[in-house]
């Protein structure tokens, strides 16, 4: 390889992106047996980005690279290669960096001329981010409308001597109430996980009555009281 040529090479830019969905380590408790302090201390871990089930990794690969170029000054026509090294592909084949390439081009190609600014190409990189962000935002929509028609179900008036939507389970491990995934509320130094049904926990708390015990990641619960 021409020596000149590696002496020429150098990063123009970097770009990145994060999901907007946030695991913290007090969701975490809920799941394995562990507390957010000794993770905080231990490993410098405040919180986890989770992607959305219909985010794959291209998708983050194209909205990182789109960042990256529009960060550089250069137009997506200037690219010549793209190179995706990940342990988590979209599938076998063919390959990320293939899928991140046609993703990027169909974003391009979905933009109405209309919207073009005659400044030309250095102005695609800014539009195909905000098509990205606006399709992100209907998947976003769609979950949130998902989320509200849970919550239309939940009747808090509702008395039953099992466990069911809307109910509140204290256990000798904490105390959850059965709604949708939130995470931990406190309320009066109680705290409380909000949970889903469909969750693996939900799951085990669905039906269940006061004295009934279930086994969670190697920890033994009891159910104390249903409200």
């Amino acid at each position: 390889m021409n020596k000149q040529l590696l002496r020429n090479v150098k990063i123009l830019s970097t770009g990145s992106y994060l999901p907007n969905k946030i695991l913290f380590n007090k969701d975490l408790e809920k799941l394995v047996n562990t507390n957010s302090e000794w993770i905080e201390e231990t490993l410098g871990i405040y919180e986890r980005r989770i992607a959305d089930k219909a985010e794959f990794t291209s998708d983050l690969a194209a909205k990182a690279a789109l960042n990256a170029i529009e960060t550089s000054g250069l137009s997506i026509n200037d690219i010549d290669l793209i190179i995706v090294a990940t342990a988590t592909p979209d599938r076998s084949a063919p390959s990320t960096a293939a899928i991140v390439q046609d993703k990027i081009k169909g974003i391009i190609a979905s933009l109405d001329d209309a919207t073009k600014s005659s400044a030309g190409d250095k102005h695609e990189t800014a539009r195909a981010m905000l098509q990205l962000d606006r399709e992100q935002a209907g998947e976003r929509l769609v979950e949130i409308e998902k989320t509200l028609e849970v919550l239309h179900k939940i009747n808090l008036t509702k008395s039953a001597t099992h466990a069911h939507l809307g109910s509140l389970v204290t256990t000798n491990k904490g105390n959850f109430f059965l709604s949708i995934s939130l995470g931990v509320l406190i309320h009066q130094s109680n705290h409380y996980y909000c949970i889903g049904l469909q969750t693996p926990i939900g799951k085990l708390l669905f039906g269940k009555q006061v004295g009934d015990t279930f086994s969670f990641r190697e920890t033994n619960y009891q159910i104390k009281a249903i409200e």
